[in-house]
């Protein structure tokens, strides 16, 4: 019976390791690939934002950037020390308003750039929602693999901001119609979104 003790096949647990040791190995390489992501978006935003014409976007930019380094420090900090950052996650709040446009108008077709003359704002805005998306899904997936209780809620606590990052910068793009966003007719969505009932706890346990 396991008894929290190295045994003759090799297994230890967590309580014997040193905190800068408590990591398993699946934790240390999706943490590793996290963090390389967090680095390639604050490239993107160091070379892309100083090429932005649109103060709103250049503002929501600089508040990103300054967001992604202080994650970026509070998860190198707890990786490297698998123990509680002396700074914590703290939540990301959006300058834009949440108000979407709904419906769709011809636009120019789209096609790669044949120039770098070519870069825009709607261009830089949809790399840097790239980036912080993937930075979303990279947490994500590491958390889900973390061993690490510390870094694992670091990484978890983490991943609405970097949602909220993506969807000021979704917001920036469907205001300045760049991301339109069509709908669907309402007895269509209704349909859709009335297609479900409540799941019933008859023969669960009552508390």
């Amino acid at each position: 019976m396991w008894n929290n003790q190295t045994d003759a096949v090799g297994y230890q647990s967590s309580q014997q390791l040193q905190p800068t040791m408590n990591h398993g190995a699946h934790e240390i390489f999706d943490v590793q690939e996290t963090l390389k992501t967090l680095i390639g978006a604050q490239n993107h935003f160091t070379f892309w934002k100083n090429q932005i014409k649109d103060s709103k976007l250049k503002e929501v930019a600089e508040k990103q950037h300054t967001y992604l380094i202080d994650t970026y420090n509070t998860v190198v900090e707890s990786f490297q020390t698998g123990l509680a950052p002396n700074k914590a996650t703290y939540p990301y709040e959006m300058k834009l308003v949440h108000d979407y446009v709904y419906g769709i108008k011809q636009q120019t077709p789209l096609s790669p750039m044949e120039s770098p003359n070519a870069v825009n704002d709607a261009f830089i805005s949809s790399v840097l929602l790239s980036a912080v998306k993937a930075c979303a899904t990279h947490a994500t997936t590491a958390a889900l693999e973390c061993t690490n209780p510390v870094v694992r809620r670091v990484l978890a606590d983490s991943v609405p901001n970097f949602i909220e990052l993506g969807y000021e910068l979704a917001i920036y793009q469907n205001q300045n119609h760049i991301y339109q966003v069509p709908l669907l007719q309402q007895t269509d969505a209704d349909m859709i979104t009335q297609g479900f009932q409540p799941a019933s706890k008859i023969g669960l346990p009552m508390n």
